[in-house]
């Protein structure tokens, strides 16, 4: 699998879950669903680090969206 998507797609489930386990917590709700999201994301995102030769810096994750969404339209 390629990293860049791996990046991507852990990036974006980390973004997707913090709002998430806010609303929870403010709800007074126990966020488990939105933990492990949260760990999925770390997860794919440390993969993804692994998976790149050189590793993964901050400036590289605009690129992969870049990259994954041009391969998707192409």
């Amino acid at each position: 699998m390629d990293s860049d998507l791996v990046l991507v797609v852990g990036v974006t489930v980390l973004g997707l879950s913090i709002p998430s386990i806010v609303s929870n917590w403010s709800d007074g709700v126990i966020p488990r669903v939105p933990v492990l999201s949260l760990l999925l994301g770390v997860a794919l995102t440390v993969y993804a680090y692994v998976l790149k030769a050189d590793g993964v810096d901050l400036a590289d994750i605009p690129m992969a969206y870049v990259r994954v969404v041009g391969r998707f339209l192409n």
